[in-house]
């Protein structure tokens, strides 16, 4: 404002305070990108120990000179190890999402073949006999291509599936169907275990929930951040029978494949 005239002092202090609050905001951008780029630069960093920790583990695992407790333990480090890099892959994209500086790489692809893809990683990656993954697909679902961030779709549905394996450490059936009305794509993820220890059941896609009977990561949070990402929506039911359902909804322009 101009400081003159009557309200000259006013002026003054308006603009002081506007100063004081671009310096504020600078400094907390400043901030912000400094958290930002420290967390990838640990996150580039630990990859590579890491990838040869995991690919020395599954050699070991594989070695038949070496005794079966000891294969098994060089498998559970392969496992283990797999799970301390998708924290990192988890902390990395959380920062991008809480500064909404995650931009979105769309191609044209096939959320059936997506959804394929995801559950035949999960079976690659080796899959516990005790877990079981059903998979539903509709007629309608199978024709329908989309423009689409496929690395973030296959995230959410990695992080969904792998939420039902992480808290059923006894085993359980896991079924996936995926639907399509025309506008928005359907997936139901339920599995048979005890169902979900969080009230009201909507607090379990908050960030490192920790209940009496289990702790929540940020996988669930992640995949809810990144639904909303793609402009859709995700709920959490408790069916009959027990387990927990998971229905998440993406919208989409109709775009059918040619027979």
């Amino acid at each position: 404002l101009k400081e003159k005239g009557a309200v000259r002092e006013l002026a003054e202090k308006i603009n002081q305070t506007s100063r004081l609050l671009s310096e504020q905001e600078e400094k907390l951008s400043r901030r912000d990108q400094a958290r930002s780029d420290w967390i990838a630069g640990v996150s580039h960093d630990i990859r590579t120990p890491l990838t040869l920790i995991v690919g020395y583990a599954e050699r070991l695992a594989e070695d038949s000179s070496l005794g079966r407790q000891e294969q098994e333990m060089a498998a559970a480090i392969g496992r283990q190890s797999g799970l301390i890099r998708q924290l990192i892959e988890n902390l990395n994209l959380t920062s991008k999402l809480s500064y909404d500086t995650f931009p979105l790489h769309l191609s044209d692809c096939s959320p059936a073949g997506v959804l394929r893809d995801c559950v035949a990683d999960l079976y690659n990656q080796g899959l516990q006999p005790e877990y079981s993954i059903e998979l539903t697909v509709t007629e309608a679902a199978e024709k329908i291509r989309v423009e689409a961030d496929v690395p973030l779709m296959k995230r959410a549905i990695h992080n969904v599936i792998g939420n039902s394996i992480r808290h059923n450490p006894e085993g359980c059936q896991i079924s996936v169907r995926l639907t399509c009305d025309g506008q928005r794509l359907h997936y139901v993820f339920r599995d048979s275990g005890p169902g979900i220890c969080v009230a009201p059941k909507e607090k379990i896609f908050e960030p490192f929930l920790t209940t009496k009977e289990n702790g929540n990561g940020i996988g669930l949070w992640i995949t809810k951040r990144l639904v909303d990402t793609l402009g859709g929506t995700i709920i959490v039911e408790e069916p009959g029978g027990g387990g927990a359902e998971f229905s998440v909804f993406i919208p989409v322009e109709k775009r059918e494949v040619d027979r």
